[in-house]
Parts: structure tokens; sequence; C-alpha cells
């Protein structure tokens, strides 16, 4: 007799398309390390958070990712960013499909919305951007890519809501406390998408009532969550409405 453990996984993993089985092989599909059943629901971890215990702000409303980043994980990763391996880019977009159908639900219950609705969950994507340094050295931004394919597979509009002031070195190789103050003002809402934003949904017939905005936020790693908290201060430091901001990141660290 299966679990309900074992039952929610194969529902969890029932999200990704026919083709992605078919792209992996066995031994490597099953290196994968899903991140499911989750214990954290801010961080979306697989265990307690120490983490999201200290936390005391409420930038944004929860984070799911859709692996562990485990060192097979890593180094998928690596190959993609810093390899220019970008035929893994489709796979590694297509493993971010379970998680986000899995953070929408948990949206959908926030803003007691369901799929029947006519108003769309998601008012926008939107991703970290990287700055112009790291653009010029890789040619891409993983967190843009990964978010358009997510946009153009959901029918969702993207958004390029936020700018970097600065270049940082690489994330990986600092301490929780350095993380947290590179990001300090690291980050800004871009005025006029921002704009076009707020418009494009509150002229809409089907917003009747003024509400929050809610926005997916896309990310490739989530380690101490001081990015996607920088991003989301960003976002509603300019917002003139409320926003309700998720974030959808690759792997959880």
């Amino acid at each position: 007799m299966s679990s309900p453990h074992s039952d929610s996984r194969k529902t969890y993993l029932s999200y990704l398309p026919p083709a992605f089985a078919r792209s992996v092989c066995s031994s490597c599909l099953a290196a994968i390390p899903w991140l499911t059943p989750i214990k954290c629901r801010v961080c979306g971890r697989g265990i307690t958070c120490p983490d999201c215990n200290r936390r005391t702000d409420a930038m944004f409303i929860a984070n799911r990712s859709a692996v562990q980043y485990s060192s097979e994980m890593r180094e998928w990763l690596a190959q993609y960013k810093y390899r220019g391996n970008e035929r893994l880019e489709p796979l590694l977009a297509q493993m971010m499909f379970p998680a986000f159908i899995a953070v929408t639900k948990e949206a959908e219950k926030q803003s007691f919305l369901t799929q029947l609705s006519p108003i769309p969950i998601w008012d926008a994507v939107t991703f970290v951007p990287v700055s112009s340094e790291r653009a010029e050295e890789r040619g891409f931004n993983q967190a843009e890519r990964f978010a358009s394919i997510l946009a153009n597979q959901h029918q969702l509009p993207l958004y390029d809501l936020l700018v970097r002031e600065r270049h940082t070195g690489k994330q990986s190789f600092k301490t929780r406390l350095e993380r947290m103050k590179d990001t300090q003002r690291l980050f800004h809402a871009n005025p006029h998408a921002m704009a076009l934003l707020q418009n494009n949904v509150l002229s809409s017939p089907m917003n009747a009532q003024s509400r929050s905005i809610r926005i997916l936020l896309v990310d490739d790693i989530y380690t101490t969550g001081s990015t996607i908290g920088a991003c989301a201060a960003a976002l509603h430091q300019h917002s003139e409405v409320p926003l309700d901001i998720y974030s959808l990141t690759w792997a959880r660290s």
C-alpha cells in the first residue's frame, strides 16, 4: 500500500511534461532530489528552517523550490550557467513546473480564488536581475530565462520589474551575514514597468474592486532569502498599491 507522502509525490511529479522523462536518463532522473514534501511554509524547505524562524519582516509571503541543491544539482546548474551547456535550459525550467503549480495553489488559497475564477492568479511574473558585468560574462540571465519559459507555458504576463544597482561577488562563497549586507539597497524597482503593471491590473474590467497585485518572482537558487527579500522590499517601496509577492526558485540550498 502506498503512503500519503508517496501519493502526493506522484501527484507533484505528474505536472512534469511527458517529454521530460524521455530527455533524461534513468540514473540522472533518480538523482533529482525533488523538494517534496516541505516543512517550512515560508521558504519551502524540507526541514524546519531557522532563517524563517528569525524572520521579522513579511516582504514576501512564501517561496517554493523545485529541488534541493545537492552536489548533482550544483553540477547541472554549473553546466548551464558557466560552461555554455544551454541545451539544459528547457529541462531545468521544466523541473520548476510542479513547484509552480504548488505555489500557485497556495496563492489561490490565500486570495480566495480558484482555478475557475476569471481573474488569473498571477498578475505578473518577474525575475531577479543580474549585474551588467554578470550578463556580459555569461551572456544571459538564468532567472529571466526561467521566468520567460514559465510565463509562456502558462500564458502569464512577464514584466521586467527590477533593476540591479551594482555588481556583487558570487554569493555561494559568502556567509549569511555577508549575503544580507550585500543585498542592502542592491535593487530598485523599474518605475516604467511598475506603472504599466499597475495600470494594466487596476484598469481591467475584471478588477471592479481595489485589491493587491500578485507577483511571482523567479530566481535560480534560494539560500537565506536575502536576495528575494531585497527584491520584494524594492517592489513594495515603489508600488502605489498593496503587493502579494511569492517567489519560485529552481533550487533550495
